[in-house]
């Protein structure tokens, strides 16, 4: 989840909304979806980690995303990626099930030194067979559906 000081505080919080609408749409539980969640800037803040109560429990993944705070740094999409691929989706873990990482983003990685190119960075995620969509947030399309309970991405691409 972006929290780049591009965001702003509304759209923050419609992006804290807008996943905890796509999880309460998942059969979430230890033996079922688990969810993790890493939220990034300047640097990548992993949250919620695959195995625990939060990942496996909705009422504590949602409560966990109500509590995480706005950081206003800078977008650096490489470093989510990147910890993703080496945190979240460990090498070895259950093979068998189908793992998907949804990145949400209002806009381009910042060019800082020592960036990683973008079709780089996911490729350690590739390799590891995991899915990953990119959403970037155009809050009026995106939240226009949510009164109605849906949970949409009207323009996601598909990186992998």
């Amino acid at each position: 989840m972006d929290s780049s000081g591009s965001i702003r505080d509304g759209n923050y919080q419609k992006q804290r909304n807008f996943i905890k609408g796509l999880a309460s749409k998942l059969t979430v539980g230890p033996r079922n979806v688990q969810l993790g969640l890493i939220v990034f800037s300047d640097v990548p803040i992993m949250s919620i980690r695959f195995g625990t109560l939060r990942s496996t429990n909705l009422f504590s993944f949602t409560a966990a995303v109500d509590g995480v705070p706005y950081f206003r740094g800078r977008t650096r999409i490489d470093s989510a990626l990147e910890t993703a691929a080496n945190s979240l989706f460990p090498e070895g873990r259950q093979s068998l099930v189908p793992q998907v990482l949804v990145l949400i983003t209002d806009g381009r990685q910042s060019n800082d030194p020592g960036k990683i190119d973008l079709v780089d960075a996911v490729r350690p995620l590739r390799d590891q067979s995991i899915k990953v969509f990119i959403q970037k947030t155009m809050f009026q399309r995106v939240w226009k559906t949510q009164d109605k309970q849906e949970c949409v991405l009207p323009r996601i691409s598909l990186i992998n």
